[in-house]
């Protein structure tokens, strides 16, 4: 009977489905567990259907491998304060997720409060267990990437817990005496060092992507571990002017429309090195693993779109988030070949949000079809402060894209899902879809 559930779950995905089958109820890792091996969410930080169409513009209006995943869906995005109870969005309601509430409800299957990371609020204020802590509490590796700080909302939310997303040391703590993931690789401070030098766990720490793809390389010759005797890499790169000469802010890593020169000269990897290394490191594991990789500068771009097109020094946000896109697609890229050559691997691409109300003019771009082209667009959403020339565009409340191959991914045959329901539909638990808008 297992062989027979096997042999139809691959033809399901060979002949990209497009009905879901019904999961069985079942326990991450045990004998008779739908769930895959391994799972890796990435997350584009602020992504709408609108950021892939004009990327695949960029694309030469050549699809995306990610558009030629078998399933496909649309999620709603809406926060505890958005929903009837915490499930189904409410269409009426003018609530908007933030990315802290967002990410929780992706790692935990559950709604919260914006500013929230994985605890029950409202609620009794309790640590909710996110994909993250049950992976690795069945002796499963666990990563998180991030092109941000690792602590902000996005990884925070499946590696950490604290009422507020501002309370980095909260988060921190929640981290290094918690869940202690493998593989942490992103931005970070000397605090955030001080923490992980103090961990339960002992990390090898590397600083340089040089360093970062000789160690990755020596573990994966190495000989095979399980749970806890693994090892636990810390990546910090700090943090730089993400456009070095043109826009100064120190966020993150390096934007993508930086030179190589400049990654070079910091020693910073791209997200698709960070996440080279990680499949590395993580796949010793004879259990399997669970990762989450975030492309967290969409969002920032977004937020800021205002700021670089009235800028003399900078490209335009077009210009700079087609790059980012174009990273993710180089990350999805390598995610894609190794679940082909591990095929017990679920791989998810989708989004917390869309940030800045990205609408793309096709009827206003000249250069459809050709290489490099970048699509005429207008940024539709308000700022926070209307009146301050610097504040921040906001987030909007419009679905955002869900692709995802391999192992289960016929479960997300759906025309629309909630973000809620996409951790037990990865693990092959029962569900039953909330991404109904209901009236107030």
């Amino acid at each position: 009977m297992q062989k027979i559930l096997v042999f139809l779950l691959a033809l399901s995905y060979l002949t990209s489905c497009t009905s879901v089958q019904q999961a069985t109820r079942s326990n991450l890792g045990s004998a008779k567990s739908t769930a895959p091996k391994n799972i890796i969410f990435m997350i584009v930080d602020g992504m709408g259907f609108e950021y892939v169409k004009a990327a695949r513009i960029y694309n030469g209006q050549k699809a995306l491998s990610y558009e030629n995943f078998p399933c496909k869906t649309r999620v709603a995005t809406c926060a505890y304060e958005g929903s009837n109870l915490g499930k189904d969005c409410v269409a009426t309601s003018n609530h908007i997720t933030d990315s802290a509430a967002a990410a929780t409800a992706l790692a935990t299957g559950v709604k919260v409060n914006n500013g929230v990371v994985s605890r029950a609020i409202p609620g009794n204020n309790t640590n909710i267990q996110t994909i993250l802590e049950l992976a690795k509490s069945h002796n499963k590796s666990t990563g998180i990437i991030s092109t941000k700080l690792f602590t902000d909302a996005t990884p925070a939310a499946f590696a950490g817990h604290a009422d507020k997303r501002k309370h980095t040391e909260e988060i921190l703590r929640s981290i290094f005496e918690g869940s202690t993931p493998h593989v942490i690789f992103g931005a970070d401070t000397p605090m955030h060092r001080k923490y992980a030098h103090k961990s339960k766990i002992s990390y090898e720490f590397v600083s340089h992507v040089d360093e970062l793809n000789k160690l990755a390389d020596k573990i994966a010759q190495g000989s095979n571990c399980e749970g806890s005797r693994c090892a636990h890499i810390y990546g910090g790169f700090g943090q730089q002017a993400m456009i070095p000469g043109a826009f100064h802010k120190e966020d993150g890593l390096l934007l993508e429309i930086a030179s190589q020169e400049e990654f070079d000269k910091h020693g910073v990897p791209h997200l698709n090195q960070m996440t080279d290394a990680a499949l590395k490191i993580l796949h010793k594991n004879s259990n399997g693993f669970f990762l989450m990789v975030e492309s967290s500068m969409p969002d920032m771009i977004g937020h800021k779109n205002q700021q670089f097109d009235e800028s003399d020094v900078t490209p335009s946000a077009i210009a700079v988030l087609v790059r980012e896109m174009m990273e993710v697609e180089n990350t999805i890229n390598i995610l894609q070949d190794f679940v082909t050559k591990n095929p017990d691997t679920l791989l998810i691409l989708t989004a917390d949000h869309e940030t800045g109300g990205l609408i793309v003019e096709d009827e206003k771009t000249d250069c459809l079809g050709e290489p490099n082209c970048l699509a005429s667009v207008r940024w539709t959403s308000q700022k926070y402060e209307p009146e301050n020339k610097d504040s921040l565009a906001r987030h909007t409340g419009v679905d955002v894209p869900l692709y995802a191959v391999g192992t289960g991914s016929e479960r997300f045959c759906h025309e629309r899902i909630n973000n809620i329901d996409i951790k037990n539909l990865a693990l092959g638990l029962e569900t039953n879809l909330t991404a109904q808008n209901t009236q107030e």
